[in-house]
């Protein structure tokens, strides 16, 4: 008996044991279970504070992983990136933010070049069993073919994207008119290439010392005589203004409607209706003058508004609304059409142990829900639902409506969109 009971009691000083150590453990145990991620981008001067960002402490909440960012000089950030990937050393799980037109590395071919050395994973299976809204963006967007346009020719996939079919980068020649200028003259916005130059007739008179019109060669975008020339014949200057009708390339230069834009638009300028300065100012100068307190500027052509009038300015913002496309002398009345592609804002590293994770943290990004506020902030706060029935600035129904316009700003809501997002077509901006 007394062999039995000193057996029992060892059993249970042992099971005690092991429970007292289970129990000092667990925390230890529990902590290891948050997934710490590294990215890293270049810098970017919109973004406050990256640890206590609005949208990415969301993105943690959503997922549970712990997100930790790696900030890279901008003008050095693409030549520190060719030297980590060819080195293989301290990679992080990701790379972010290289989708701009400043960057070359992730677009194709280099991307594929880097997938076949191993260093980025292709992402084919990845979107395949957990990709639910990157298929979802796939299906709902059929005529972009984005599956086919971030595909490499060796048939994978190896970044997520950052796309916009938005209103202002499918249609990016708006003009501008100043609506206090058009209320002051009881002029109603011009749908005509005649009413628009009786509209900056009428500006040129009732105001001799402002401009009626202004532009400017350094941005492709911003040069009101593109606009203009939709209005007589297409004008297709992301392809050279080639023509394609019934199967046969043309060119729009050598054609007499081309001819009778240039005369129109000459005409404007020898009125002095079209300033000089469109052909001289840069882009800074140019944004100056549309944001002059003294309410200088008539019209312009900006593809959004955010894009020139500064974004601490609403109600210099509210001072300008978009008119469509005018029809010309015999009715032609067009808008050029812009073409987007995904660009590669998020790729996965081979170093990267938490792949899956990863790559649903990506996809993540690209739900509806997270497009709004990684773009225009906090609900409720800097942005909301338009109410049925109001109008966006392009004269459009409106889908949301701007409260604080925060984009181009220092602010501490969103990333500024150097994570994979999706600008949809469905979201007006009242």
């Amino acid at each position: 008996m007394n062999k039995q009971l000193k057996a029992l009691v060892i059993i249970f000083l042992i099971v005690i044991s092991m429970i007292s150590v289970l129990s000092c453990s667990q925390p230890e145990r529990a902590g290891k279970e948050t997934i710490v991620v590294r990215f890293a981008a270049p810098q970017n001067a919109y973004i406050e504070d990256f640890d206590t960002n609005l949208y990415k402490l969301w993105l943690e909440e959503q997922t549970g992983i712990k997100i930790e960012m790696e900030w890279l000089p901008v003008n050095d950030a693409e030549q520190i990136v060719k030297l980590m990937l060819s080195t293989g050393e301290d990679l992080p799980d990701a790379f972010v933010g290289f989708g701009s037109d400043s960057y070359e590395i992730f677009k194709n071919p280099s991307v594929q070049r880097y997938g076949e050395q191993g260093v980025i994973i292709p992402l084919n299976e990845l979107i395949e069993r957990l990709g639910e809204n990157t298929k979802k963006l796939f299906e709902e967007l059929p005529e972009y073919n984005l599956k086919q346009m971030m595909t490499s020719v060796d048939g994978q996939v190896y970044f997520m994207p950052g796309f916009s079919s938005s209103f202002i980068t499918r249609y990016m020649q708006i003009m501008w008119v100043n609506k206090g200028w058009l209320d002051d003259l009881n002029i109603a916005p011009p749908t005509t290439t005649n009413e628009f130059r009786d509209m900056l007739r009428a500006f040129k008179n009732k105001y001799p010392d402002c401009i009626a019109m202004a532009g400017t060669e350094a941005h492709y975008r911003k040069q009101a005589y593109d606009y203009l020339i939709n209005a007589f014949i297409y004008n297709d200057t992301n392809n050279s203004r080639l023509l394609l009708e019934n199967g046969v390339i043309g060119f729009a230069p050598i054609r007499d409607e081309f001819r009778e834009a240039l005369k129109y638009i000459r005409g404007l300028y020898d009125e002095g209706l079209y300033s000089p300065l469109s052909f001289t100012q840069d882009n800074q100068q140019m944004n100056q003058i549309a944001n002059d307190r003294r309410d200088i500027l008539g019209a312009f052509v900006s593809p959004g508004i955010t894009l020139t009038v500064y974004q601490n300015s609403p109600e210099i913002m509210e001072r300008y609304e978009g008119i469509g496309p005018l029809a010309g002398p015999n009715g032609v009345k067009l808008s050029t059409v812009f073409t987007s592609f995904p660009r590669p804002f998020g790729v996965i590293t081979s170093a990267c142990q938490y792949q899956d994770e990863v790559f649903k943290l990506f996809d993540l990004m690209l739900s509806e829900e997270a497009c709004l506020m990684g773009r225009y902030g906090e609900k409720g706060v800097d942005w909301d639902f338009a109410d049925e029935g109001e109008v966006s600035i392009y004269g459009t129904p409106a889908t949301i409506n701007i409260k604080e316009q925060i984009w181009n700003t220092t602010q501490n809501k969103h990333l500024s969109q150097i994570v994979p997002y999706v600008s949809r077509l469905s979201i007006r901006v009242g």
